[in-house]
């Protein structure tokens, strides 16, 4: 069995590339997903949003990004809201546990390492699978 190659400056430049054609719709559409997450319950439809615009450059490299591809996070409102809320409601409890003298802070470090890795493309899901 072989190992496989590892070629980080190929793929950076490959994102890179994946991203270059959209750059200036990309740099209009994020201060504007960051000023409407200001307010807190439109946040998980912002991060829907961008997450549809990734995937949907991801999924052709020559489509048309545009503003109102953003306000698509909003097809998926429900779910996001739920996972947004379930995320809090995790960090909640594990900055509880860190009153809990040594086993608390190890407990806290472990859990967030954990989560932070089964989460990280749980939006990415959200969106994809509907």
């Amino acid at each position: 069995m072989s190992k496989p190659e590892v070629k980080f400056g190929e793929w950076i430049e490959a994102g890179f590339n994946l991203w270059k054609p959209h750059i200036g719709n990309l740099i209009l559409v994020s201060p504007i997903a960051l000023v409407l997450s200001f307010t807190v319950i439109l946040a998980p439809a912002m991060m829907a949003g961008l997450t549809y615009i990734a995937l949907k450059i991801h999924d052709d490299p020559k489509a048309k990004v545009e503003v109102g591809d953003l306000f698509k996070g909003f097809e998926y409102f429900v779910p996001a809201l739920l996972f947004v809320l379930a995320l809090i409601a995790f960090c909640i409890v594990t900055m509880l546990l860190q009153f809990i003298p040594c086993l608390g802070s190890l407990l806290y470090m472990a859990l967030a390492i954990i989560v932070q890795a089964l989460v990280a493309f749980a939006m990415f899901l959200i969106v994809d699978r509907k």
